[in-house]
C-alpha cells in the first residue's frame, strides 16, 4: 500500500458516530458486531474504523476537523459517566461536564444521515408548498399549471437539501446546549441478561408526555415532555428528561438500576427504529435476542420522513397569542413507540395542552436570541425565492 493511503482514506471517510464512541460501546475493542436495521444481515467482528462513515459526508475536511476538536471533551465526559455509574469515580459530574454532555448529545443527534434526510424532507415539503402557492397566485399559463400539477402529484424534488439540512442541523446543535440545560439527568445501569444495543443514529429524542399529538412537532429543544437517550456502552445509557412531567420512582446518586428486560428492550427498540442502516452490539451472544427484536418490530420499520403541516389562522399559538395568518410548520415526527419506562411516571397532558408552548419560556427566549432566529417577515422576496426554487427543482416523469 503506498505511503499515505490510510491517511487519505481517513480524510475522505467522515464518521457520523465517532470511532471513540463505537470503541467505548464495544468495551475498548477495535471491532464490533452489527446487524442491518431489518435484521436480514449480521456481521461479526467488523472493524470499528469502517463503521458509521460516508465518503466526504461533511463536504470538506474543515467540518470533520471541527467535530474532531469537540470529540476529545465528549469522549472524556462519556468515560466519566461510565466511571460514575459503576463506582470507579465517586464525585458527580461538574457543571462543565454537564454542559459537555449536553453538547455531545445535541451534536450526535445533528450529525447523522438520518437527521439530514428527515430535516431535508420537511424543508422540501415546505418550500414546494410555498412555491406552488406562489405559482397559483400568478396568471395561469400552461407551463405554470404543469409545474403545479407535478408538485401536487409528488413528482418534484429539491436538489442538495440533505447536505444543506445537515450543515444547518450541526450549526444549530453546536449553539443550543443551553436549550436542554433544564432537563434532568439519569444514568441507566443495565443489570439484566440483555445488553443495550446502539444504532447508527444513537441519540434519540422521544416525548411520552405528548405521545397523542401527531400533527405537530413535540421533539423540539424546549418542548414540554422532551426526553433524550444515548447509549454510552452496552450496560450504561444516559437519559435526559423533563422533570416537570416525569417522575422517577427511585434513583441512587442520579443513577437508575434496570432489572426488567422489558425496559431494556424498549430502549433497544428505539435504537432499532431510529437507525438508518445498522444496529451495533458488543456481545455475540445477543444475536438470538436481536433476531427476536427485529422480528417483533419489523412492521414498524419505515424510512420516516419529516413532518409538514399547514395550520389555518388561529390554529397555533405564537408568543401565547393565536396566529393571525396561515402557519407553515416543519417538524420531526416521533417514532412509532415512546419511552413508557416502568420506573418513570408520566403526568397527564391537560386537554388544553399544546405542543408549541415552551417548556421554559424564559429559557426559550434566551435560546431564540442565541440562535439568532429571525422574526417578522422574511427579507427574501418571493421572486428571488422562485428563482432559487427553479434552479433547484428536479421533476420526474411521473412513471
Amino acid at each position: 500500500m503506498p505511503e499515505g493511503t490510510t491517511s487519505l482514506t481517513q480524510k475522505l471517510n467522515h464518521h457520523f458516530v465517532p470511532q471513540y464512541h463505537l470503541r467505548l460501546f464495544a468495551g475498548g475493542k477495535r471491532y464490533i458486531h452489527l446487524a442491518s436495521r431489518d435484521g436480514s444481515r449480521f456481521v461479526s467482528f467488523a472493524s470499528v474504523r469502517g463503521q458509521c462513515a460516508r465518503r466526504k459526508f461533511y463536504g470538506n475536511q474543515r467540518v470533520e476537523d471541527w467535530l474532531g476538536r469537540l470529540e476529545s471533551r465528549h469522549a472524556a465526559v462519556y468515560r466519566a459517566v461510565v466511571d460514575i455509574a459503576w463506582g470507579v469515580r465517586t464525585s458527580a459530574l461538574s457543571e462543565e461536564e454537564h454542559r459537555s454532555l449536553r453538547e455531545a448529545i445535541l451534536i450526535q443527534r445533528s450529525r447523522t444521515p438520518r437527521k439530514a434526510r428527515v430535516v431535508a424532507s420537511s424543508i422540501d415539503q415546505m418550500t414546494l408548498y410555498a412555491y406552488c402557492e406562489y405559482l397559483k397566485a400568478l396568471p395561469a399559463t400552461r407551463e405554470r399549471q404543469a409545474t403545479i400539477t407535478a408538485i401536487e402529484r409528488g413528482d418534484v424534488s429539491v436538489k442538495d437539501t440533505q447536505f444543506i439540512s445537515l450543515m444547518l442541523s450541526i450549526q444549530t446543535a453546536s449553539r443550543a446546549a443551553a436549550a436542554i440545560a433544564d432537563l434532568s439527568l439519569l444514568v441507566l445501569r443495565d443489570h439484566t441478561t440483555i445488553p443495550f444495543v446502539m444504532g447508527d443514529t444513537p441519540c434519540v429524542f422521544s416525548n411520552h408526555y405528548m405521545r397523542a399529538i401527531r400533527d405537530s412537532g413535540v421533539l423540539g429543544f424546549v418542548t414540554p415532555g422532551l426526553m433524550a437517550v444515548l447509549p454510552i456502552n452496552s450496560r450504561t445509557q444516559v437519559l435526559l428528561y423533563d422533570g416537570a412531567v416525569y417522575t422517577p420512582d427511585y434513583s441512587t446518586a442520579g443513577c437508575i438500576d434496570i432489572f426488567r428486560v422489558a425496559d431494556v428492550s424498549l430502549l433497544n427498540a428505539l435504537q432499532i427504529l431510529s437507525a438508518e442502516e445498522n444496529v451495533y452490539f458488543s456481545d455475540l451472544g445477543a444475536q438470538t435476542y436481536l433476531r427476536e427484536m427485529f422480528s417483533a418490530h419489523r412492521r414498524s420499520l419505515q424510512d420516516q420522513g419529516g413532518g409538514f403541516a399547514v395550520h389555518k389562522p388561529g390554529g397555533v399559538l405564537i408568543d401565547g397569542v393565536p396566529s393571525r395568518g396561515e402557519v407553515l410548520h416543519v417538524f420531526e415526527p416521533q417514532l412509532p413507540i415512546t419511552l413508557d419506562l416502568s420506573f418513570i411516571s408520566t403526568a397527564s397532558l391537560p386537554p388544553s395542552g399544546t405542543a408549541n408552548r415552551a417548556r421554559n419560556p424564559e429559557l426559550a427566549r434566551w435560546v431564540e436570541q442565541a440562535l439568532a432566529t429571525a422574526s417578522g417577515h422574511s427579507p427574501i422576496e418571493m421572486d428571488d425565492f422562485a428563482k432559487w426554487m427553479e434552479s433547484r427543482m428536479n421533476v420526474s416523469d411521473g412513471s
